[in-house]
């Protein structure tokens, strides 16, 4: 995803990032979330490599999903 698009996207995105990635250092993780003009969240995976938040995050991250989902939807839903 390019910087100016996130600048201008108006859909919620979330953003995950492993804290031993070793292939997207996690200042280009923030400095995208930081551009992102919709509705966001960020979230640092302890000991998740790269691609690997889902499986080490574990029931807390799926939560942490579901939860952004639903609370896009619901936003949706009420026209927030």
């Amino acid at each position: 995803m390019i910087i100016s698009d996130l600048k201008n996207t108006k859909i919620p995105v979330m953003f995950l990032h492993g804290d031993d990635d070793k292939d997207v250092p996690l200042k280009f993780t923030k400095k995208t979330y930081s551009a992102c003009a919709s509705d966001k969240e960020f979230v640092e995976v302890k000991g998740a490599g790269h691609t690997l938040c889902y499986i080490n995050g574990g029931q807390e991250l799926s939560e942490k999903i579901n939860k952004f989902i639903e609370k896009s939807i619901n936003r949706i839903n009420t026209g927030e």
